[in-house]
């Protein structure tokens, strides 16, 4: 798709940077690959399964006809920004793909890595025909965060290391809900600390991090609607991000889903939160905590 070519010569014979030329594999040139589907308003309305009440309601978002009616809900009510029944409130899957693919050639253009202007508008189109035809997804956090007022958080995992102090253990717990926070999750290297058998260096008492279970018990982010609430251990997770205006954060610890978290959007596998393909399914739709769990229950009844 893509080829590197030299630029041009700098008065001290030395060449700038390179850009890359980019062909096109499924979009024409002169035609927007928003053009080359039928697009179709749809009404987004999320009911409780146990009573029917009303979670989340966006009547008149815009999808491309062949897209599934749970690959649009998991789209609409986590990753459109903006508070719904606000004009800020995103409300079509091109004001979303726009805002991500926007932020991405912008810098291309500026930092020099397209060969010509051409180029570019061909990476512009490849990136967004391959996101409206779920041929390739973001992860959470670039859906989330680029393109908005918020950090640009892109990253799906962060990995923590904490020293045997209490500051760097307070640190710890700071860094982790922040990162939360803006969608990602965090693993955590606990080497260096002492165990919970050994001394303190005051002599009174031993080591304990329990302090840190009671934070990943309940993390809640004043950000909209997000929640994270869980029981330490094995992992009962609620994920919700109603408002539209904060990513639903992702627990910290495996996630077992019960029959009262059906509204949870966590994967067990990867621990993301929902995506249009997460990494461990294989390429097949979310929800993907109920994939894995009916796959796992499946595997069973056939032996």
């Amino acid at each position: 798709m893509t080829e590197t070519v030299n630029g041009t010569t700098a008065s001290k014979g030395k060449s700038t940077r390179k850009g890359l030329r980019v062909n096109r594999i499924n979009t024409t040139k002169g035609v927007h690959p928003y053009d080359q589907v039928t697009w179709e308003r749809r009404d987004v309305v999320m009911t409780n399964w146990r009573d029917g009440t009303v979670n989340f309601e966006q009547r008149g978002v815009e999808y491309p006809e062949f897209w599934s009616v749970n690959a649009a809900n998991i789209v609409t009510t986590k990753y459109f920004r903006g508070a719904v029944g606000t004009p800020q409130r995103e409300w079509s899957l091109k004001q979303l793909v726009d805002r991500v693919v926007g932020v991405y050639v912008a810098a291309g253009r500026e930092y020099g890595y397209f060969a010509s202007e051409a180029d570019a508008e061909v990476f512009d189109h490849e990136l967004k025909y391959a996101l409206i035809h779920q041929i390739f997804s973001f992860n959470s956090p670039v859906w989330f965060n680029v393109g908005t007022a918020s950090p640009q958080q892109v990253s799906a995992c962060f990995i923590l290391a904490v020293d045997d102090t209490m500051d760097s253990i307070l640190d710890w717990y700071r860094e982790e809900g922040l990162i939360f926070k803006g969608g990602s999750g965090a693993g955590v290297n606990l080497s260096r600390l002492r165990s919970s058998k050994e001394l303190l260096s005051s002599g009174a008492g031993t080591a304990s991090i329990k302090l840190y279970d009671a934070q990943t018990t309940t993390l809640k982010a004043k950000e909209g609607a997000t929640t994270v609430e869980g029981t330490s251990g094995t992992f009962t997770v609620k994920a919700t991000n109603l408002a539209g205006t904060g990513p639903a954060s992702a627990p910290s610890s495996p996630v077992v889903p019960s029959s009262s978290s059906r509204t949870a959007s966590a994967c067990p596998a990867c621990r993301a939160v929902s995506l249009i393909r997460c990494s461990s399914t294989q390429r097949r739709s979310v929800p993907s905590w109920r994939r894995h769990g009916s796959a796992g229950r499946s595997r069973k009844s056939r032996r």
